[in-house]
């Protein structure tokens, strides 16, 4: 992550901000810092100064983002659009972007699932896909460019692998030369004839540059000199170029979307793509910048590049912790104590800035809430009895119209694979489920479905809790009133009895079920249980947690006269005394009193 937000160097710059001295003058530069005001609210505070913030909402020079596909010069034309410069992003180039791949593909690469690491094959390949994309650019004026590759290794392979690659003319060649003379004359004459310092200036003869902290400083000051006046046409670089100030360049490419964080491999969050996709495009000299994401595997799933490309980037957040340098330092300075570092820190400011004013308005609230009397509600609850009547006999009667469903051919006929159902049994409340395969066992037909829930704190999945069945107000009783997580979206598949369903829906999704169980079934396994679900699961998910959205009280149900053809008079009259008692439910006065009780049926009516 950016460093102020690393938890091993965040706690550095917090330290340095609190401990600097008064008189140093701060300017801080970011384009991925969301809450920039209450970041400069905490130094104001802590320096008593006015701070003033300056922001802009788009770029001098706006971006496009592109995904490319090609190896070898066949293929250097598949460069396909996936953001415009007005952030809109387009799906036909990602699925001609698949489509690309899944040409080249074999049949064994195409069992495995479309999210697979999009770093593979060797030193070889590589060398394909970069002289194939350096020979589009070149031909469309899309040089320098900065490639950021994620590991050091990488770096020097990639630049050290175009050996045939020569981007510079005669005239720059003499320029860089001149300028190596003179910035190497200031090493002794061994230190001059060192491999690095020899390897370097070949490349850099060349037109390319390598920038990465294994690099001596020296050279690293060159190359970065040497970009900005424009003869490093392609710099392999990490992460940490992206922090320069001023570095632009026309074009910036990611080698992987991926990344090892120092503990595992990861997607590359917003705040960083920004960070290094913001090299890209020259204020005054380009009308664009170009932002390229490598595919040399398969092409990610578009929902990880959505996230990636267009997601809100991190909060600051505070990474303060006690540590003994900072102890150490602290026995140096007389004015501060550990405990003024810590009340100092940004980790206590949102507490500690309003402490005053929360006081004055709690203080104010209590007096104002001993001075009111306990108002008469004497009447409000005169029809609570009446209302958990009706809502029994509309339960009673729902359930007896859904049983004469399941009991009917056109019924059983409707629960087909695709069409989504309502959930309501022990694990899942008014739950949306898309059905994906029908069986049978001695006693009824078994509904493999695959239904939404909350993602488990845990990987237990006992973790998930019985729904609660307490639904004593109108827009429970009236409606199914969906169930929607409350956080991160997850999915199960489960086998359901025709008791199981509390409605049959319109609205039929086209699955590939057995594709859906295999993948769910392979994910159970321990081996397998952090692969990320194929493509085919993923849409399934989206489209009912799209339906549950759009649908809060439930989308449209297949009616049992009408679409059913269920002419039971039982069923008939079912349904128009169910429709009265809702209008009865929903005109009760009772539910409107603060004092209204929210407890079981039971409670009211005892058996």
């Amino acid at each position: 992550p950016p460093f102020p937000l690393c938890a091993q160097r965040g706690v550095v710059w917090e330290e340095v901000l609190i401990m600097l001295p008064d008189h140093v003058s701060i300017i801080l530069l970011s384009a991925t810092v969301p809450n920039a005001l209450e970041f400069a609210d905490w130094i104001g505070r802590l320096k008593r100064r006015q701070i003033y913030v300056i922001s802009t909402v788009t770029r001098p020079v706006p971006l496009e983002h592109y995904l490319f596909t090609g190896n070898s010069s066949k293929t250097q034309g598949e460069l396909f659009l996936l953001l415009d410069s007005r952030g809109a992003f387009h799906t036909k180039g990602y699925y001609a972007a698949v489509e690309a791949k899944k040409e080249r593909m074999s049949k064994h690469a195409q069992t495995f699932g479309a999210k697979q690491p999009t770093h593979q094959g060797g030193p070889a390949q590589d060398r394909g896909v970069y002289l194939s994309l350096l020979a589009s650019l070149r031909t469309r004026a899309q040089l320098p460019v900065v490639v950021f590759t994620f590991s050091r290794g990488r770096c020097d392979e990639q630049a050290s692998g175009l050996t045939s690659l020569d981007l510079t003319t005669s005239s720059e060649k003499s320029e860089i030369h001149l300028f190596l003379q003179r910035c190497l004359a200031r090493l002794r004459g061994s230190d001059r004839q060192l491999p690095q310092v020899l390897h370097m200036s070949e490349l850099l003869n060349r037109g390319l540059g390598v920038h990465h902290s294994g690099i001596l400083p020296i050279l690293k000051e060159i190359v970065e000199m040497l970009f900005s006046r424009g003869l490093v046409k392609v710099l392999f670089a990490t992460e940490t170029f992206a922090m320069g100030v001023n570095m632009p360049a026309r074009t910036v490419v990611f080698d992987s979307m991926r990344k090892h964080d120092g503990s595992t491999f990861r997607d590359l969050l917003p705040g960083e793509y920004v960070q290094m996709a913001g090299r890209a495009g020259r204020r005054g000299l380009d009308p664009t910048g170009t932002v390229i994401l490598l595919c040399k595997g398969r092409v990610p799933e578009m929902a990880d590049l959505h996230r990636m490309m267009m997601g809100k980037p991190s909060q600051l957040q505070s990474q303060f912790r006690l540590t003994y340098t900072m102890i150490l330092n602290l026995l140096r300075v007389d004015a501060l104590r550990v405990e003024d570092m810590m009340k100092r820190s940004f980790s206590e400011f949102p507490s500690r800035k309003d402490s005053k004013a929360h006081e004055q308005a709690l203080a104010e609230l209590t007096k104002r809430l001993g001075a009111l009397e306990e108002p008469d509600m004497t009447g409000q609850l005169v029809d609570l009895p009446e209302y958990y009547s009706w809502g029994e006999e509309l339960t009673e009667t729902q359930h007896m119209i859904q049983r004469r469903i399941m009991e009917s051919v056109n019924g059983l006929k409707s629960l087909s694979a695709g069409r989504v159902v309502v959930v309501k049994n022990q694990e899942h409340h008014n739950a949306l489920g898309v059905i994906l395969q029908v069986s049978s066992n001695s006693t009824s037909r078994v509904f493999t479905t695959l239904v939404l829930c909350d993602k488990p704190l845990s990987q237990d999945p006992q973790d998930r809790g019985p729904a609660t069945a307490e639904v004593p107000y109108p827009d429970d009783l009236v409606g199914f009133k969906l169930f929607l997580p409350e956080g991160p979206c997850d999915h199960t598949v489960v086998k359901l009895q025709p008791g199981d369903m509390a409605a049959i829906t319109t609205k039929v999704l086209r699955v590939n079920g057995e594709k859906i169980l295999e993948d769910f079934s392979k994910r159970q396994q321990p081996k397998f249980k952090k692969d990320p679900p194929l493509a085919a699961v993923t849409t399934a998910v989206q489209e009912l947690l799209r339906l549950a959205q759009a649908h809060p009280a439930g989308p449209p149900t297949l009616d049992p006269v009408n679409d059913l053809q269920l002419k039971d008079m039982s069923v008939v009259e079912g349904g128009l005394r169910a429709r009265k008692l809702e209008e009865l439910i929903q005109g009760a006065q009772c539910v409107h009193s603060p004092r209204f009780p929210a407890q079981p049926l039971s409670s009211v009516h005892p058996c």
